[in-house]
């Protein structure tokens, strides 16, 4: 009886692990397709929206802008989150869920926002760090790649680029680093564990960070994911033209 539940469960691993591959290969197979007029859907969107908007585009905006960019192309959405705070996929697609990122450019880096982790580790209870990574692995379960618009801001230039990226690559795992608790260096602090820090794996990293209600934060190193850019634009905001009272004249009156 043993042997049959653990071949049941070895069988379901192996199924699980290659549905998600087919639908990243699916998402990747056809974006290539599409390549073209999804590029140019994007160009369209982010110009777009700074032609009345001189504020970079973050979050909630692009979780929309993204959507329209998809749907757009033929990519059609079945589920949006509209700003929810709630973990995981923020997008469904037939070809894959979707997780929306953006972050501005640090150097070589991004430094990219994750889930808050009160529920399994805080300064009230540290923690412990096997738990933490499954709680992590337990959200990803929910998407299946990473759609992240970076943005490089230049006086009143902003550079962004577009990144699809499968969740399933070693960087983005929390099991292939080594984890270590993290202590506060200065102020009534000092000594007290803060968190909890990564080693670092193909120059980036994972920090959990208590005072910012246990939130995940990944640094990720760019040339870890060149190869997964989709497009880029240009904007210069001092090309702003009309504002929404002027967009909402010459639209209906």
């Amino acid at each position: 009886m043993s042997e049959i539940l653990n071949f049941k469960e070895e069988y379901e691993k192996v199924l699980t692990e290659l549905l998600e591959k087919c639908k990243i290969s699916n998402l990747l197979d056809k974006i290539k397709k599409n390549l073209n007029i999804i590029k140019l859907n994007f160009k369209k969107s982010i110009k777009g929206y700074h032609i009345v908007n001189k504020t970079p585009i973050k979050e909630a905006p692009w979780e929309e802008i993204n959507s329209q960019i998809l749907n757009k192309s033929k990519i059609y959405i079945n589920y949006c989150a509209n700003g929810s705070h709630i973990s995981g996929c923020d997008l469904k697609t037939n070809f894959g869920n979707i997780s929306n990122k953006t972050s501005k450019k640090n150097g070589k880096y991004y430094n990219i926002s994750s889930y808050r982790l009160t529920s399994v580790c805080s300064d009230k209870n540290i923690g412990n760090i096997d738990t933490i990574i499954n709680e992590i692995s337990k959200r990803d379960k929910t998407f299946d790649y990473y759609s992240i618009l970076s943005r490089g801001e230049i006086k009143n230039n902003i550079n962004y680029i577009w990144y699809i990226i499968p969740k399933n690559i070693d960087i983005f795992n929390p099991k292939k680093y080594i984890w270590k608790k993290m202590f506060g260096k200065r102020g009534e602090k000092k000594g007290k564990q803060t968190g909890w820090i990564s080693n670092n794996l193909n120059n980036c990293q994972m920090k959990i960070t208590f005072s910012m209600s246990s939130q995940l934060w990944i640094k990720i190193d760019i040339s870890n994911i060149y190869q997964y850019q989709i497009s880029k634009v240009n904007c210069n905001i001092n090309d702003n033209t009309i504002d929404y009272i002027d967009l909402y004249d010459k639209l209906f009156i």
